[in-house]
């Protein structure tokens, strides 16, 4: 077979750049925040369990309050030092 007439011929080049770009990708997907963590559910922080918050019923004297369970409320791209990678942990 010649190398005119071999289809895969010049293909090096590519499946390096393919592999780089591979590896770059992983390597974004392991950013630690908590968008990728195994402790982020529904953008709360399930790492610890829920703390009591007491919150307002209204805004009408005398205040009201009821006391209610909650997780930290969280963005994608915050992050903390008990970050675990969601992948470990399903």
């Amino acid at each position: 077979m010649t190398a005119s007439s071999d289809p895969t011929a010049g293909m090096e080049p590519i499946r390096q750049i393919a592999h780089q770009m591979e590896e770059e990708r992983r390597k974004v997907a392991k950013v630690e925040n908590c968008g990728n963590c195994r402790f982020w559910i529904s953008q709360e922080c399930r790492r610890y369990p829920p703390q009591m918050t007491m919150w307002a019923t209204d805004n009408q004297h005398p205040l009201t309050y009821v006391a209610a369970p909650t997780w930290p409320q969280t963005s994608r791209d915050d992050w903390c030092g008990e970050w675990k990678d969601r992948a470990d942990g399903e």
